[in-house]
Parts: structure tokens; sequence; C-alpha cells
């Protein structure tokens, strides 16, 4: 009785994996197709086209005449240098408060 519970229940979880993968694809197909009707290019050609637009504080070198990729590595490198001043910022105040409750 347990071997039939668990092959039913083995292909109703196939069935529904086969449902979203099959759903997923159908999507991605319709978009790539709606896409290429409308003349909108499906790349990554547009990261190596010039960005021409300021990232006002950056730690890393950065000109409106890099390209796109550039840009992203700027951003990723604020977002990480960010993240790392919190974090200490974060660490100290919470050792500060934990110090003063418990004194």
């Amino acid at each position: 009785m347990f071997e039939t519970l668990r092959s039913r229940a083995f292909l109703i979880q196939a069935a529904v994996l086969l449902t979203v993968g099959a759903v997923i694809a159908a999507v991605l197909l319709t978009a790539a197709q709606n896409l290429e009707a409308r003349g909108i290019p499906l790349g990554a050609d547009f990261l190596w086209y010039r960005a021409g637009f300021t990232i006002p504080e950056s730690f890393l070198p950065y000109s409106p005449d890099d390209v796109y990729a550039w840009a992203i590595v700027v951003g990723i490198g604020n977002t990480i240098t960010v993240s790392m001043i919190v974090a200490l910022l974060c660490t100290v105040i919470g050792v500060f408060l934990g110090i003063a409750r418990l004194s």
C-alpha cells in the first residue's frame, strides 16, 4: 500500500514539475517572439556601448565615456563598500548597546 502511495506521489510531483517547466518555457518563448516582432534586440551587446551617465560617488575610476559593463562593476563595488561600512557601524553600535544593557 505504501509503495503505491509513494509512486503516486512521485508521479504527481513529476507532473507538477513538468507543468511548471512548460509554463516557464512558454513565457520565455512568447517574450522572445514579442521582442523580435517589435525589433527589440535580445542579448547583452549593450554592455559594450558607451554609458553616457555619471556615477558621482565612486571608489573606482569612472567617466561617462566608459561602457555599461564597467558601470555595473563600479555599482557593485559601491554596493559592497557601503555594505561593509554599514556592517561595521552596526557591529560597533550593537556592541555598545549590548554593553550598555549589561551595565
